[in-house]
């Protein structure tokens, strides 16, 4: 078996790694020699020559047309080619599909990344929240656009810099914004050519950002908070090529954003159903390693179990007379709040500012406030039983982690789920039944369908119920 791996993405290095390590007869074709050297450092040999691969194994460089793809097919002796492509790469997709076709006996496979989570965001229905928690319908900030021209029109509709996400291929349509040098900030990979074509567009030096992703949170939030930027552009390239991060950094700061969709409705594989197809288990580390292919490090394969229990165990708590400290007052506390208000807790809000609706609870007595920025002594003052981090700041929330922590209280980080003690789930509750859903992967598109799915489970039974005569 040889396989032909289309696909300087993630996914495409991470499936041309696994093959490598079980010593599977792989090419990894990638367009730009940028995205040879990013496979190679990923691969540990970023110092060497793409000749130090094996002739089983190796690393090819350029654009291909599509004759040229079915000369490589017929040449190579391929039996498989895995298209993992970036989702919106529709033009490469179609000629790998047309190139495959024209060559007898090689097996086509769509490798494709799912679609990203809109996690806190919503549209005009109800949705979950950043682990699924239920919120009021209500329209969000966020606007879905069919493409790149749809995404300039709208920006000349609304105020604001903006920062560009979407890459420097789709930077031209960006020229019809009004103001378009002053307002827009694109980000683009760090290669000359990229950084020339922003240039002779007419952006402005100041505002070009080469940087090479994905970006986590944090950088995210310092890239939005340094343009000023109160919109975020960018494409749907799914939770691995961090879509959610850049979500809840846009939320954070509290900006629209503007998702452009993806150019093709397909169907595809995921990553492990890849790995399982061609026989692959997923690899842990598991007693002496030894050295392999491309500097790699060569674990055992030991076979897939079951995944193990998590640490977080399901408990329904009585809230009545128990002290809820929640630090911020944007959209995220406000959700928070709305969860927990008329369940018998006392509810505390520490915050400089608050939103329109936290107000009217504030007003309505239903929660108090103390406004200004939070001190330690909050916590220890009124020494609660469960505490809310939820400020757009990274140092305040993870002080009050520590303090939460060193009370013993349990915690809920908003922007870090690895230093919460709780997660608030997404919740399906009626008259007869209260439940509870929240995701052990981070998945949290998955939760938001699945809680539907329960809801809309419980109307029907409710309407079932109402029809029912009673013996």
């Amino acid at each position: 078996m040889k396989v032909l791996i289309f696909g300087g993405t993630t996914e495409g290095r991470q499936l041309f790694e696994r093959f490598c390590q079980a010593e599977i007869p792989a090419t990894l074709s990638v367009a730009t020699e940028y995205g040879r050297q990013v496979a190679e450092t990923k691969l540990g040999a970023a110092s060497a020559p793409v000749a130090f691969a094996p002739s089983d194994q190796q690393i090819r460089c350029g654009r291909l047309s599509e004759a040229e793809m079915v000369a490589l097919l017929e040449e190579g002796g391929y039996d498989y080619v895995v298209d993992a492509t970036h989702p919106y790469a529709a033009i490469v997709s179609e000629c790998i599909r047309a190139a495959v076709a024209q060559v007898a006996g090689v097996k086509y496979l769509r490798l494709l990344r799912p679609e990203g989570s809109f996690g806190n965001f919503a549209d005009d229905s109800e949705v979950a929240g950043e682990e699924g928690d239920q919120a009021a319908a209500t329209k969000s900030h966020i606007h879905v656009v069919p493409n790149v021209t749809a995404a300039a029109q709208l920006l000349n509709q609304l105020s604001g810099k903006a920062l560009l996400t979407t890459g420097s291929k789709e930077l031209q349509p960006f020229t019809a914004v009004d103001n378009f040098a002053e307002r827009l900030y694109p980000r683009v990979l760090p290669m000359l050519d990229s950084l020339e074509k922003a240039l002779s567009l007419g952006f402005l030096p100041a505002n070009i950002i080469c940087m090479q992703g994905p970006f986590d949170f944090d950088l995210n939030c310092a890239m939005l908070k340094m343009s000023r930027a109160k919109i975020l552009v960018t494409k749907d390239s799914g939770d691995l090529g961090g879509f959610e991060e850049k979500l809840r950094a846009a939320e954070t700061q509290g900006c629209d954003v503007i998702v452009i969709s993806r150019p093709l409705d397909e169907e595809g594989l995921s990553f492990d159903q890849t790995l399982e197809f061609f026989g692959l288990e997923k690899l842990k580390p598991q007693g002496q390693k030894t050295q392999g292919l491309f500097g790699l490090e060569k674990p055992e394969l030991v076979a897939s179990k079951e995944s193990s229990p998590s640490p977080f165990f399901p408990i329904y708590i009585d809230l009545g007379r128990s002290k809820i400290l929640v630090v911020g007052g944007g959209s995220i506390a406000e959700r928070r709040i709305k969860a927990l208000v008329g369940r018998g807790a006392k509810i505390t809000v520490v915050s400089s500012s608050v939103s329109e609706s936290v107000a009217k609870l504030v007003e309505s007595g239903e929660l108090e406030l103390i406004q200004r920025k939070y001190q330690s002594e909050d916590a220890c003052n009124l020494k609660p039983d469960l505490v809310i981090a939820a400020t757009n700041d990274r140092e305040t929330n993870h002080q009050v982690m520590l303090d939460a922590t060193g009370l013993k209280a349990q915690v809920s980080v908003a922007d870090r789920r690895q230093e919460c003690s709780f997660y608030f789930p997404a919740t399906m509750e009626d008259d007869r039944y209260l439940a509870a859903l929240v995701s052990k992967t981070a998945d949290h598109s998955a939760v938001r369908k699945t809680a539907a799915k329960i809801r809309e489970l419980l109307a029907q039974e409710g309407q079932t119920d109402d029809k029912s005569s009673q013996p």
